[in-house]
């Protein structure tokens, strides 16, 4: 877990006059987004964006997922941590393709420090059809929040991933019922 939950913080980014001789701080609009173990910058980001930290996501999800029996089965972070996917398969439910061919569904968030996603929850039941990484599925669930002050959607995070969980569950149980028998 040490690759996608690393600590992170918000530096204003402000520009400074030094060539007349003055020193002028003078707000951009702007912050950087930093991880604190590296002080590597990950991001300038407006101050309109809202700072969701991975650990904060995570420990939300794990719980939950684990709950229902979910187990992750991988975790990557990408552009030096900017952007993080975690996966959880649910080893116990089997939904049925055809006679002797199964899936278990899953559950995938996404989260970034760079604006290229926000905290994207999924769950469905999917399988790989190539070597070239192509998948295939049923999403049955599907959740996108964007990093921004103005969302009120981030303050129900443990709402969103909890009812992303329950109808990926719930359902592919109902499937695997009627399927499997």
């Amino acid at each position: 877990m040490n690759e996608t939950l690393f600590p992170v913080k918000e530096i204003p980014a402000i520009w400074t006059d030094k060539e007349n001789g003055n020193i002028l701080n003078k707000n951009t609009g702007h912050k950087f987004i930093i991880r604190k173990d590296t002080n590597k910058i990950l991001s300038c980001m407006t101050d309109e964006y809202k700072l969701v930290k991975n650990e904060d996501v995570y420990s939300i999800a794990n719980p939950l997922i684990g709950k229902k029996g979910g187990k992750m089965i991988e975790e990557r972070a990408y552009a030096e941590g900017a952007r993080t996917f975690w996966r959880w398969r649910f080893p116990d439910l089997k939904v049925e393709i055809s006679k002797n061919d199964t899936i278990n569904p899953e559950i995938i968030i996404k989260n970034s420090y760079d604006g290229t996603v926000g905290v994207h929850a999924m769950g469905g039941a999917f399988r790989l059809v190539c070597s070239n990484g192509m998948i295939i599925g049923s999403i049955i669930k599907d959740f996108n929040a964007k990093h921004s002050i103005y969302n009120c959607q981030l303050d129900k995070l443990n709402t969103i991933i909890k009812d992303t969980i329950d109808l990926t569950v719930g359902l592919c149980k109902s499937i695997s019922v009627i399927g499997l028998k």
